[in-house]
């Protein structure tokens, strides 16, 4: 028989549903919902609407001890930033523009993906980084740029 009907097909087994991807949000600045925090939820809820599940580190969250390599103590705020980026598929990055370069706040948590140097996926590595750039004027491509520079 050269064709058959869809009843006399074999009907593949169901694939289980992939979870969906998960993405931390970081950025921001001390000031609540300042321009760089609305940019990057903006990107965070078009991530949650195409089906993302996306947890935010923004603003005050990001209030941690400066980066110490000579300590492994952590305060509960920088374990579970560490914690966020070991379970994120994929970061949204966003900072305001600081004298054309990165706020401190946001270059301090990257600098903690540093204790991730010994997991299976070291660093950000195989994650996908987006960058939200918010700041004015001819300094805001140099911004850009050293977003990108700290993504690794």
């Amino acid at each position: 028989m050269l064709f058959r009907s869809t009843s006399d097909a074999e009907v593949p087994p169901q694939l289980p549903r992939p979870r969906a991807p998960r993405i931390v949000a970081l950025g921001g600045s001390t000031k609540p919902m300042a321009a760089s925090e609305r940019a990057l939820r903006i990107a965070g809820a078009a991530a949650a609407a195409e089906g993302a599940d996306v947890r935010y580190v923004t603003g005050r969250d990001l209030l941690i001890p400066i980066y110490d390599t000579e300590s492994d103590e952590r305060s509960p705020g920088a374990v579970a930033l560490v914690e966020a980026l070991r379970w994120a598929d994929g970061v949204l990055l966003a900072s305001p523009g600081y004298h054309g370069s990165v706020s401190g706040m946001v270059k301090n948590a990257l600098d903690y993906a540093e204790d991730l140097r010994h997991e299976d996926r070291p660093y950000l590595e195989g994650r996908a980084v987006g960058i939200v750039s918010v700041a004015h004027g001819w300094r805001s491509e140099e911004h850009t740029s050293e977003l990108q520079s700290h993504s690794f």
